[in-house]
């Protein structure tokens, strides 16, 4: 979870009762909100994004991770 581009929580959670133990990271800072971006999400959003929603505009779709930015408006 990504958090106005300042912070982002990795960890798990699960959805059922399984008593097992959960850890959760919050990381601050917009340099490695940046990177995390960078990195990871636009590598994953570049082969996913296509089989999203495949037959919508293309355009409708953030291009740079980003999820405040289009492709129109980068």
């Amino acid at each position: 979870m990504i958090i106005d581009n300042e912070l982002y929580g990795v960890g798990s959670d699960n959805l059922y009762p399984g008593h097992l133990s959960e850890f959760n990271y919050v990381v601050e800072g917009k340099k490695a909100v940046e990177e995390l971006i960078e990195e990871y999400w636009q590598q994953v959003w570049k082969y996913s994004s296509p089989d999203v929603f495949p037959k919508l505009n293309q355009d409708l779709y953030c291009s740079s991770g980003n999820a405040n930015q289009t492709k129109n408006s980068l």
